[in-house]
């Protein structure tokens, strides 16, 4: 599926804030409980598919280097699918709880339509990794 460019930087705001967040919640659990190891990948999920979302605004090749140049590997992407799909899971349960169009329901929608986006990007740079490692 193509995305316009506008939805691409909507995805890539999102994305940001996303990040944002995480880094400021990173002091506040405990090294080695459950909050910070979701925490954690949470936030190495955001930074792969931030990467990917520039790389698709603004090359025409995706390398999955991040910020340091930084190459991420075949099973990095695939493990960042998860917590793209948990968000995408948690933020539709909580969409359940409201009336369609409501403001509550709606507050979630760029969060999964960013998600979206991560998650087919994700999936299309892990079959891509896929089919070079099999040649």
């Amino acid at each position: 599926m193509e995305f316009t460019t506008q939805q691409l930087e909507a995805a890539h705001k999102e994305i940001i804030s996303i990040i944002r967040k995480c880094e400021k919640m990173e002091g506040k659990f405990a090294e080695g409980t459950s909050q910070h190891t979701l925490l954690k990948n949470r936030l190495l999920a955001m930074q792969i598919a931030k990467q990917l979302l520039e790389e698709t605004l603004y090359s025409s090749e995706i390398n999955t280097a991040d910020d340091n140049g930084r190459t991420y590997s075949y099973q990095e992407l695939a493990f960042a699918k998860e917590p793209v799909c948990s968000i995408i899971r948690k933020c539709r349960k909580a969409q359940s709880k409201y009336e369609k169009e409501t403001a509550h329901y709606n507050r979630h929608e760029p969060m999964i339509h960013a998600m979206q986006i991560a998650e087919q990007l994700l999936e299309e740079q892990h079959q891509l990794q896929q089919e070079a490692e099999a040649r």
